[in-house]
């Protein structure tokens, strides 16, 4: 028998080496089960939200499966090489196959679908937001059209102004994303606690998150922004 560690620590031992030469005893069937001759590290058989289990390998134990390892060659005649002997050696027998890493990958395609769903909720939820202030921002600045005039005749210089315009986005932006870093740090520390075997949340990631969303405020804003406070004060002055 060979045994993963996990499967050497539930035998209690105080060293796992210790269980090394003993043999194992099936006690619902009375029988012997095999002599352990080796522990090897535990591996991943399933996805990362499942912990890796206790396993015992039975060497003696006929095996339903054949393993055949592929590299740089021709897969659709290697499959149909392996079928012809297949049938050459078992002919009553039925011939099915399949590739580890699709079987693997199948275990994550439910997470691989929840992320494109996500990317692609974000991008929509960007171009709404984007659209949306920008319409707010048109709305803003028409309505200040005269006020910028005004200050721009008493003096004002353009970055001033500016600053003037981008102030109340900024500043609803902010309280914004105050609210929704808790809102978010929550619902990624739920779902990750699914996993048997996560990653922590890094603070950086929210950084990013805030620089992004300053950066989409500012390039949506400003341009208009821009518009407004280098119009020529007279033609603001005189706009209804």
């Amino acid at each position: 028998m060979i045994l993963n560690k996990e499967a050497a620590i539930a035998f209690g031992e105080d060293k796992i080496e210790d269980i090394i030469g003993q043999t194992l005893w099936d006690t619902d069937m009375n029988e012997e089960m095999g002599e352990v001759v080796g522990i090897i590290d535990g591996y991943f058989q399933n996805s990362l939200d499942q912990e890796v289990k206790p396993t015992i390998f039975n060497c003696d134990q006929v095996g339903y499966y054949i393993f055949i390892r592929i590299k740089d060659a021709n897969i659709k005649a290697v499959v149909n090489e392996v079928s012809n002997e297949f049938r050459n050696f078992f002919k009553d027998q039925y011939f099915e196959y399949y590739f580890l890493d699709e079987f693997f990958n199948s275990q994550y395609k439910s997470h691989i679908q929840l992320f494109r769903s996500f990317i692609l909720f974000s991008l929509m939820a960007v171009v709404i937001t984007s659209l949306s202030l920008f319409g707010l921002v048109m709305a803003a600045t028409v309505s200040r059209t005269k006020e910028t005039g005004i200050r721009k005749l008493n003096g004002a210089k353009v970055s001033e102004i500016l600053f003037l315009l981008n102030k109340d986005f900024l500043i609803l932006v902010t309280i914004a994303y105050v609210i929704a870093v808790p809102v978010i740090w929550y619902a990624i520390h739920k779902w990750l606690q699914g996993f048997a075997y996560r990653t922590e949340i890094d603070l950086w990631v929210f950084i990013l998150a805030w620089i992004f969303a300053y950066g989409i405020t500012l390039i949506t804003v400003s341009w208009q922004s821009w518009r407004t406070a280098t119009k020529n004060p007279v033609e603001a002055l005189r706009y209804e």
